[in-house]
């Protein structure tokens, strides 16, 4: 019996993590790939007893999962591999603070919202579950930023772009249209004499396998998009989608756009009322081009997300 549970205790995080990694098969797995964190300490914890067990076999299978677990979790606490680059307020490339919030469409706390807002004063705000309700709650904002892209939906998935900088080339773009409603928003500012794209989305939660399918191919439609013209690019927003994901993972590939939280840390921006299940879906990518100098997470101020706020610079 004690060897059965002590096997059962290294085996079950590490069917866990190789569960994980099937998610383009099995929705289910897909699912699982969230919790790849939570999988890791998992792996970590059981660790000692592999020296009680003394196999080798499993202790070298343990040994994969926990390091490759790693990528994506613990890995992005490592410093950024991009050319240091300091923020440079007067030249021609200065600092542009964005801030991404999914405010939650049910969410009442209108005046907590917006102080959490003018609290980190972000140059561009994008707002995630831009409800019909929240249109005119927000609306104490417009003489702060006069340039707004505003997208308001009876659904969860209505999406705006404040910003204090004129908005130039403004796109409302349906990804996968024909099979549900969510706008992609693209509108491109000037930070100093360069020129920046921000992207701002909210693709569908993957709860069964058909808006799985759906998810999929809105990251597709937006990765094709996106790729069409060459400028430096900002996109933000709430994927459903942990980076590790293997449609995430793609699409990185294929852009060549990179992680914001890397050199800054884990950042579980959901479920912000529960610190037990708290996973990254939350994003900012980065094209080549655009430099990262700071990456933290808000309040919730009544959602169910924490807000991203990205200081970044075109190179």
């Amino acid at each position: 019996m004690k060897w059965a549970v002590s096997y059962s205790v290294v085996l079950v995080p590490v069917l866990l993590f190789v569960a994980s990694l099937l998610g383009r098969h099995f929705l289910v797995c897909e699912l699982i790939c969230n919790f790849r964190a939570y999988i890791l300490m998992g792996l970590v914890t059981s660790g000692p007893i592999l020296w009680f067990l003394k196999n080798k076999l499993l202790t070298g299978i343990w040994t994969v999962a926990t390091f490759w677990a790693m990528a994506g979790t613990v890995s992005v606490f490592l410093p950024s591999m991009q050319t240091p680059m300091p923020v440079d307020e007067t030249g021609d490339t200065p600092a542009l603070k964005i801030m991404s919030f999914n405010v939650l469409g049910t969410n009442r706390a209108h005046a907590e919202v917006v102080a959490e807002i003018r609290r980190h004063n972000p140059d561009v705000l994008v707002v995630l579950e831009f409800a019909n309700r929240w249109q005119p709650a927000l609306e104490r904002l417009h003489a702060d930023y006069p340039h707004r892209i505003e997208q308001p939906r009876w659904h969860g998935f209505g999406i705006a772009i404040f910003s204090k900088l004129p908005l130039e080339q403004e796109t409302v773009l349906q990804i996968a249209k024909r099979r549900t409603d969510n706008p992609l928003a693209v509108a491109v500012v000037k930070v100093g004499t360069r020129r920046l794209r921000i992207a701002g989305t909210h693709l569908l939660s993957p709860m069964d396998p058909n808006r799985l399918s759906i998810r999929n191919q809105q990251i597709r439609e937006i990765g094709q998009f996106l790729s069409s013209e060459s400028i430096p690019t900002i996109l933000l927003g709430d994927f459903n989608c942990v980076p590790w994901s293997a449609y995430l993972s793609d699409f990185l590939k294929r852009t060549g756009y990179r992680d914001s939280r890397q050199g800054f840390g884990y950042d579980g921006t959901w479920h912000a009322k529960r610190i037990f299940l708290r996973i990254p879906i939350d994003h900012a990518f980065v094209s080549p081009k655009v430099h990262v100098h700071s990456r933290i997470v808000g309040e919730a101020a009544g959602s169910d997300h924490f807000p991203v706020i990205v200081e970044v610079s075109v190179r």
